[in-house]
């Protein structure tokens, strides 16, 4: 893999790099190989932003071509591997490659023009098998690009390899207007063990266990995981009478509304690279409750840090729920909204990265 990103800088005055893509004509600057996973994830909602807002930047259209290929990503059938490499060979264009499928394949892409790895999250940290394959697709990339400085420290930590950042932008929403109480809590994602729904019903027991029982959670997102969504269902039916949601996937407005009303995100993700629901939150004015050391801290704006503790995550929420001090958070929140990293911005850092390959002289295998 090539070394000469390793010192990109952004200068937001500086546009010479955009100046190549701009003169493309009706051809894609960039082609994304993405998984068809036949449900919505963050990765590819990343991906779809990415390209919306690589329009925007340039203003012009189809910057960014989306190719998406079926297959049991990240565990692969020979098929599956044959498909995306003959598709990388009809692309006359840099080929970014979509993590999921890049880092499983077990020959790594060789194309003419360049390829860059996009890394959403680091297979081996739930699959150690994974990183002898996941390294070697890494290295055979020209360059490597990472969704959050935390993946980017687990990317060095477990593989050695360099990789430039392009965190997630976030479009705007209108301002939360929330409940009198502040108790109107939420938490968004795919319902599976890793973004952790169970542990927040053991935090509200024990909220329940203190006397404060006025409150209400919804747990929004796609049932990934069948079994822990019934076991979520009916953990939710010993608590409170309702004080729960749980309401499956929900469309693009129904999120928006969801944030709208709400109060409080709540991740307690047992990983996360980046958390991108925290800044969709932030964009609404919500604080959020991540857990600390997962790539969900590089997100949040306002809010507070938690250790995967009920008990902690308990004290936070009766002091959210019985002193003044949420007014602070929420009013850092709707303050943070004008700092928080647009699609444009990070569309920027990626073609930023293929700037660097294009004009590096110095070139490893």
């Amino acid at each position: 893999m090539s070394d000469c990103g390793r010192h990109i800088r952004r200068d937001p005055n500086d546009v010479a790099h955009l100046e190549p893509l701009r003169a493309r004509g009706d051809r894609p600057a960039l082609h994304l190989i993405e998984p068809d996973l036949g449900r919505v994830s963050g990765g590819l909602r990343y991906n779809e932003s990415l390209a919306a807002g690589a329009d925007e930047l340039l203003h012009q259209t189809g910057v960014i071509q989306r190719h998406s290929v079926p297959g049991a990503w990240p565990h692969p059938s020979a098929e599956d591997e044959a498909a995306v490499h003959e598709l990388a060979a009809t692309l006359d264009a840099p080929v970014v490659v979509d993590g999921l499928i890049g880092s499983s394949l077990s020959a790594p892409l060789d194309l003419d023009v360049p390829v860059i790895q996009l890394i959403h999250a680091i297979l081996a940290e739930s699959d150690p098998a994974a990183l002898d394959r996941e390294r070697a697709n890494m290295h055979a990339a020209d360059a490597v690009v990472t969704t959050s400085p935390h993946a980017l420290r687990t990317l060095q930590q477990l593989t050695g390899i360099w990789a430039s950042v392009a965190r997630p932008g976030v479009d705007l929403r209108p301002v939360t207007e929330g409940s009198p109480d502040g108790n109107r809590f939420i938490c968004v994602g795919a319902v599976e063990p890793n973004k952790n729904q169970l542990f927040l019903t053991e935090v509200f027991a024990a909220l329940a266990a203190r006397g404060l029982a006025d409150w209400h959670v919804t747990f929004a997102g796609p049932h990934t995981d069948p079994d822990y969504a019934a076991r979520l269902v009916r953990a939710c039916e010993q608590l409170p009478p309702g004080t729960t949601t749980v309401t499956g996937e929900l469309t693009p407005a129904e999120v928006d509304e969801l944030y709208r009303t709400s109060d409080l995100l709540l991740l307690p993700s047992v990983r996360e690279t980046y958390g991108m629901v925290v800044t969709e939150a932030a964009a609404a004015g919500l604080p959020s409750v991540v857990t600390e050391g997962t790539g969900a801290e590089d997100a949040r704006v306002a809010g507070a840090l938690a250790a995967p503790e009920v008990t902690e995550w308990a004290d936070i929420l009766e002091g959210w729920l019985t002193q003044p001090y949420r007014h602070d958070l929420q009013r850092q929140a709707v303050q943070a909204r004008k700092t928080l990293y647009r699609w444009q911005d990070t569309a920027d850092d990626l073609f930023r990265a293929l700037h660097a390959i294009s004009h590096c002289t110095e070139r490893t295998p």
